[in-house]
């Protein structure tokens, strides 16, 4: 229970005289300051609508940076697999992701820009083969889609467990609800492609 005393009131013995109208009948003091009860309630709608409202701030910002780009959690599960990063798989490009990226670029003798281009992606071994939508996924897939999706399925409510880019029991799983919520035909295939989560 959120409780706040409200030190504007003035207390009892300071409480300037009431007007002589309506209220001259009633005790000196307690016309001067709400009751308690009111105050507790009072204390309650601020609190109310300030989380109402701090709760509208996150959702706007979630919804205003979305997912951004879900290549980028795929890039830190292949850089992580391959030992560049150590980070979380958030989907942030910071500068341990950054960092990763040129590690990885200068052990593959690339030059080091800090660009994830197809060189650089070849590099990250099968964990950076296969953008999203490029085929169709099957139990056991491995690849830069695999990791795509578990981010974008467990962003979107549908957690598949930890990022790996493999797609296993638990991704298939997370897959087959998000097929059943979406109406889809409980399947890897094209058209979960097509309304994949983002």
């Amino acid at each position: 229970m959120f409780l706040a005393l409200d030190r504007r009131t003035p207390p009892i013995a300071e409480a300037t005289p009431a007007p002589t109208s309506h209220l001259a009948s009633v005790p000196r003091g307690v016309a001067e300051r709400p009751a308690k009860d009111v105050r507790l309630v009072c204390c309650r709608a601020r609190a109310f609508v300030f989380a109402a409202a701090a709760l509208a701030v996150l959702g706007l910002a979630r919804s205003a940076g979305a997912t951004g780009d879900p290549a980028v959690p795929a890039l830190q599960v292949a850089l992580q697999a391959r030992g560049f990063y150590r980070g979380p798989i958030d989907g942030v490009i910071g500068p341990r992701t950054a960092t990763g990226v040129r590690r990885a670029q200068r052990r593959a003798r690339l030059p080091v820009d800090g660009v994830v281009g197809p060189r650089a992606r070849v590099a990250l071994g099968r964990l950076g083969r296969h953008p999203l939508g490029s085929r169709d996924l099957a139990f056991r897939a491995v690849g830069w889609d695999v990791s795509e999706l578990q981010f974008l399925l467990a962003w979107h409510g549908f957690p598949s467990g930890p990022f790996d880019g493999r797609l296993g029991k638990r991704t298939a799983a997370a897959l087959r609800r998000f097929q059943r919520w979406a109406r889809l035909p409980v399947d890897a295939g094209a058209r979960t492609r097509r309304r994949s989560p983002n």
